[in-house]
């Protein structure tokens, strides 16, 4: 059991890089019928236990949590919503584990192999681009390395207790008091006018060589900085950090993260409703992106990385601003 339980540490690592357009199979070395397999979409992750296989113990698996396959499907399904917690991902993670030793009789995880790819990223149908905006679309990548899944990866390091111990984030809720305070603003919002707003939250504002800079030290945060953006005498954008930002990267400081994103992200859906987009970038594949356009114009953004989880709000005089000069950009203007 020691080495599906390593395994199972591998596969929950594995998960978090399941994003958009990205699909993952893993399977029995010699049987293709014995398999799980995932399909990344934006908002969540189709898990899919084979429904073909002729020895599979299919009572095994709706024991256990897989739902039984649809009408006209042979698969069984576990989906679930995306940003995921740790708990979340570990629970299917088990699940999954479960029916290769269980229900299709896998002994060992060395007796496993996996194939995945990410398909090409594709224009929103009925909009035409100019042709230098659809070569900046994510070609895609087949085969796709899951390093957590190599037979050979190295071990993973635990990150020193102290720092460990020492990680902070924002609460949820008051990540998402920032950003409404900040995002339902009577736009637009002159210079002057933005700074008092931070001093009504509790931030500071510092003056060095005659620039004044905007520090939130409430938070409590290795990376207090707060950036404001600036155009035409207006407010374009705040962004700060929620989290610590992590020295080395650890499987737990990814779980840290993880965890500050996902529980942030839906109490900004509980706020602002579904976001409106999610974006994964094609050099990173922890990173996720939601964001979120209220009534007003104003866009709030929570972003995830490798090594924090930071925040924005975008006045709609930025939003418009940006929308043209990506236009004039891909236009050549």
């Amino acid at each position: 059991m020691i080495e599906w339980d390593a395994f199972t540490d591998d596969l929950v690592a594995a998960l978090r890089a399941v994003g958009d357009r990205v699909f993952l199979i893993v399977s029995a070395r010699g049987d293709d019928l014995a398999y799980v397999q995932f399909a990344g979409g934006p908002d969540d992750v189709a898990a899919e236990a084979s429904g073909t296989h002729a020895g599979a113990r299919t009572g095994f698996l709706a024991d256990h949590g897989w739902q039984p396959p649809r009408r006209g499907e042979a698969n069984w399904l576990s989906p679930f919503l995306v940003p995921a917690t740790t708990a979340e991902l570990r629970a299917l993670a088990e699940r999954c584990v479960a029916a290769l030793r269980v229900a299709y009789g896998i002994k060992s995880p060395a007796d496993l192999t996996y194939s995945a790819w990410r398909e090409p990223q594709s224009a929103p149908r009925g909009v035409t681009w100019p042709k230098k905006r659809y070569d900046d679309l994510d070609p895609g990548e087949d085969p796709l390395r899951f390093p957590d899944l190599e037979p050979d990866h190295a071990a993973p390091t635990a990150p020193a207790e102290a720092e460990q111990r020492a990680w902070t984030a924002i609460a949820p809720d008051d990540v998402v008091h920032v950003l409404d305070h900040w995002a339902t603003q009577a736009w637009p919002l002159a210079e002057d006018a933005a700074y008092d707003v931070a001093t009504q939250l509790g931030w500071e504002i510092e003056v060095e060589d005659g620039k004044r800079y905007v520090v939130n030290r409430a938070g409590g945060l290795t990376v207090p900085d707060v950036a404001v953006e600036k155009r035409r005498g207006q407010l374009t954008r705040v962004r700060l950090w929620t989290t610590d930002a992590i020295r080395d990267v650890s499987r737990d400081s990814v779980a840290f993260l993880g965890d500050a994103f996902a529980a942030s992200a839906a109490a900004g859906t509980t706020r602002w409703g579904p976001s409106t987009d999610a974006e994964v970038r094609r050099d990173n594949p922890l990173s996720r992106t939601r964001h979120w356009t209220l009534p007003n114009g104003a866009r709030i953004g929570m972003s995830l990385s490798a090594k924090s989880v930071t925040a924005e709000v975008m006045s709609p005089q930025g939003v418009a601003w940006q929308r043209q000069d990506d236009d004039n950009y891909y236009s050549g203007h």
